[in-house]
C-alpha cells in the first residue's frame, strides 16, 4: 500500500447523523444520514468501525492498525480506495466547501409552540412521575375495557341523537389531534427535528429520532401519542364510574379506547410497531421476522446461516405475534364480509369471501418465491 495513502487523514463531514447499532436480520448495522440532503445510508458494523474513526486526526494507517487488531485482518489498498471513492461520491467527506455544519431551519410558530410545551413538560415530568402516570393510565384503560358490557349498550343509544354523534366524533378528532401534538412535543423535548405538524390533518412528521443515542427516548417519542389518547379518556372514565349511564360518555369511552388499542397494534404503520421496533433495536422488524421464518428450513440444513440466539428469539417472537394478528384480521374479514354477502347471496356469499381471501393469501405467500425467481433470472 502506498505511503501517501496511509498518511491521509480524511474526515467525515460535520452535520452527519449516525444511529446507534441496530440489528438487520443476523447483522448489526448503522444508519448514516446526511442532513444537508436528507439521504440516509445503512452501513455494516465493520464499515462503521472505520467511519467513526475518520476524524481528520488519525491517519488511514492508524485506522488500519486498529481495524486489524479488532478483526484480525488488514484492509488492502483497494478497500481504502473504494471506501474513499464511495464517501466522496456521496459528499460525506469534509472539503473546504463543506466544512460548515448544516444549520437547522428557523422554527415555525407551530414548532415554537412545541418547544414551549416541551420546556413545560421537562419542568414538571420526572421519570417517577411518568412511571406513575403510565401505571394510572394503564389501569384506567383496563377498567374501561372490563366495563365494556355496560358501556356498549349505553353507547349504542347515542345514535338516537345526531347531535351527540357529532359531539363524539369531534372529541375523538380532538383526541387524535392531541395524539399528533404529543409526538411533536416529545420529539422536541429530546432534541429531534419536527418538519411538519398539522393537528387539523392529524399529521406530525418527526425527523432524526432514529439517530438518538437513547433507545428509551425513541420509545417515548413513538409512545407519546397513545399515552395522550389514554390520558384523554381519564376525565370521562371518572364521570362514567361516578355516575354511569350517559350515552355520550359511554360512546366516547368506547371509541377512545378503540383508538388507543389500535395505536398499540404492533403492525406497521401503527405506533405499536414503532414502539416494539425501537425497544428491540431492530431495523425492518416486520420484513426481517418474515425472512427469518421463511429461511428456517435452509438454516436447519446449513448451521452457519443460523442467527444469534437473542436475535432469533426476538424475530421469532414477533413473527408469531405478526402471524397471529394477521390470522385474526383474516378471520374477522371472513366472518363480517361473509355475513354481509350471505344476506344477499345466501350460503354462496360466504364461499365467495373465503375464495377471495384464499387467493389473496396464496398470492401474498408466493411473493418471496417470485422475488427470488426474479433475482435469479438473468
Amino acid at each position: 500500500m502506498t505511503t501517501q495513502l496511509l498518511e491521509a487523514t480524511p474526515r467525515l463531514r460535520r452535520g452527519l447523523l449516525v444511529s446507534r447499532p441496530l440489528t438487520r436480520g443476523a447483522a448489526t448495522v448503522y444508519v448514516v444520514k446526511d442532513r444537508a440532503n436528507g439521504k440516509a445510508y445503512e452501513v455494516p458494523a465493520k464499515e462503521h468501525f472505520v467511519l467513526s474513526r475518520l476524524d481528520g486526526v488519525r491517519t488511514l494507517g492508524d485506522i488500519g492498525d486498529e481495524y486489524a487488531a479488532a478483526y484480525g485482518r488488514r484492509l488492502a489498498e483497494s478497500h481504502w480506495e473504494r471506501l474513499l471513492w464511495l464517501l466522496g461520491t456521496r459528499s460525506l467527506l469534509e472539503t473546504s466547501s463543506s466544512g460548515a455544519p448544516v444549520e437547522a431551519p428557523a422554527p415555525t410558530r407551530a414548532v415554537a409552540l412545541l418547544d414551549t410545551l416541551a420546556r413545560v413538560l421537562g419542568a414538571v415530568v420526572s421519570r417517577r412521575v411518568l412511571a406513575a402516570a403510565l401505571v394510572v393510565l394503564g389501569a384506567g384503560l383496563v377498567a374501561v375495557l372490563v366495563d365494556l358490557p355496560r358501556l356498549l349498550p349505553a353507547a349504542r343509544t347515542v345514535f338516537d341523537d345526531p347531535a351527540l354523534v357529532v359531539g363524539v366524533v369531534v372529541l375523538l378528532w380532538a383526541s387524535e389531534a392531541t395524539h399528533e401534538l404529543a409526538h411533536g412535543v416529545a420529539a422536541r423535548y429530546f432534541g429531534c427535528t419536527v418538519t411538519k405538524v398539522n393537528v387539523v390533518a392529524l399529521r406530525c412528521v418527526v425527523e432524526d429520532y432514529l439517530y438518538l443515542p437513547s433507545r428509551g427516548a425513541q420509545v417515548l417519542i413513538a409512545a407519546a401519542g397513545v399515552i395522550t389518547n389514554a390520558a384523554f379518556l381519564v376525565p370521562f372514565a371518572v364521570v362514567w364510574f361516578v355516575a354511569p349511564g350517559s350515552a355520550f360518555v359511554a360512546a366516547f369511552l368506547v371509541g377512545g379506547a378503540a383508538l388507543t388499542l389500535l395505536s398499540l397494534v404492533p403492525l406497521p404503520p401503527w405506533d405499536g410497531y414503532k414502539i416494539v421496533g425501537h425497544a428491540m433495536g431492530t431495523a425492518g422488524l416486520a420484513v426481517e421476522s418474515q425472512r427469518y421464518v421463511y429461511g428456517l428450513a435452509a438454516r436447519i440444513r446449513e448451521p452457519r446461516l443460523r442467527y444469534p440466539r437473542g436475535v432469533a428469539v426476538r424475530l421469532g417472537a414477533y413473527a408469531l405475534v405478526w402471524f397471529a394478528l394477521v390470522a385474526l384480521v383474516i378471520t374477522a374479514v371472513v366472518v363480517v364480509a361473509g355475513n354481509l354477502l350471505a344476506a344477499v347471496m345466501g350460503p354462496a356469499g360466504r364461499g365467495v369471501v373465503i375464495a377471495v381471501v384464499v387467493l389473496v393469501v396464496a398470492g401474498w405467500l408466493a411473493q418471496p418465491a417470485l422475488e427470488k425467481h426474479r433475482r435469479s433470472t438473468p
